[in-house]
């Protein structure tokens, strides 16, 4: 955790350097050990250990197959997994960077590389978690509604209480779509569908998108103002949505407020895809580069690597601090 030592949990299958590793740890690190790929998965899903040290040649399952187990399942999906490997060139082969490992360690090393490269990819794991804790309580705050969804059966990823009430569905994060929200017409599946397959966001204003919000059974008529905009990996791939909707439909049938409330969607989905994607952005890419070079950077470097991940988490938060005082004074004016 955050507090006291961080929690390893050790997978080597070979006794005598799972003694000497656990060894090595135990003075710094709150150790715990698993002989084979099975019991890492079962241990990492149950415990939660801050860092997976791994062997990539394990009985069972191997490293490579223990890091898709363990990207695949939510409680270990931002788990960071750092492997040790037997032989030169092992980290190289393409199933290693498909796997997308946070380090690999090259035995034989010294206690002195082995613990620190551990402490410098936990650091980077406490930035990143921070940064992503930020940004959640940001969206909570958010007086639009907002979710995300995840990889082709648009699992939702994260849904703040705005959009929660727009669905009127509490606890939907892990839940798919078509589950929580089972009549939706085809055109909004085929926004989604384009911004996964394509990266092309659309935006969508008075989009008539009927669905059942109170639990009738029977569609209502809602009138949606949208934004649905793709998300991307560091390395480009898109792994999901994002989605920011502003529920208008006592506007549509008021008519009055409506130019004023599209203005205020669109700045809104302007500052959130096109501002707070840089410093993101840097925040990413410094991370990526520290990860990438922890075990030949100086400390004073990695040190600037983290400042420069620290301002853009605190430009990030100007931003939307601005953003949000910005909305407070649009709703309070309405």
């Amino acid at each position: 955790g955050m507090n006291g030592p961080a929690r390893i949990l050790l997978v080597e299958d070979k006794a005598n350097v799972r003694d000497y590793v656990v060894r090595l740890l135990e003075q710094e690190y709150d150790v715990m050990a698993a002989a084979n790929g099975m019991e890492a998965l079962e241990t990492a899903v149950a415990e939660k250990p801050d860092l997976i040290l791994s062997d990539i040649m394990l009985p069972k399952l191997d490293g490579f197959g223990l890091l898709r187990e363990l990207r695949n399942r939510p409680e270990t999906r931002a788990t960071p997994v750092v492997f040790l490997s037997a032989r030169a060139g092992e980290e190289e082969s393409a199933e290693g960077r498909e796997a997308g490992a946070d380090d690999y360690i090259v035995k034989p090393f010294t206690a002195r590389e082995l613990t620190a490269r551990l402490r410098g990819t936990l650091r980077i794991h406490r930035e990143r978690r921070r940064a992503t804790e930020h940004m959640n309580q940001i969206f909570a705050q958010a007086p639009v509604a907002i979710c995300v969804f995840r990889g082709p059966d648009f699992v939702y990823e994260l849904a703040n209480p705005s959009y929660e009430d727009l669905v009127r569905g509490r606890q939907i994060v892990g839940r798919k779509l078509a589950d929580v929200i089972p009549d939706l017409e085809e055109d909004v599946w085929a926004a989604l569908r384009r911004a996964l397959e394509t990266g092309e966001p659309s935006v969508r204003r008075e989009w008539h998108v009927p669905y059942d919000s109170d639990g009738d059974g029977e569609p209502e008529d809602h009138w949606l103002n949208a934004v649905c905009h793709p998300l991307r990996d560091s390395d480009e791939s898109i792994w999901g949505v994002i989605n920011v909707v502003h529920d208008i439909t006592q506007l549509v049938r008021a008519r009055k407020e409506l130019e004023r409330v599209n203005r205020e969607l669109e700045e809104f989905a302007y500052v959130a895809s096109h501002d707070l994607q840089e410093p993101l952005r840097m925040v990413n890419a410094y991370s990526q580069l520290l990860v990438r070079r922890i075990g030949s950077v100086s400390h004073e470097e990695a040190q600037k690597y983290v400042d420069f991940i620290e301002l853009g988490v605190r430009r990030m938060e100007r931003l939307i601090q601005d953003l949000l005082s910005y909305a407070r004074t649009v709703h309070a004016d309405t």
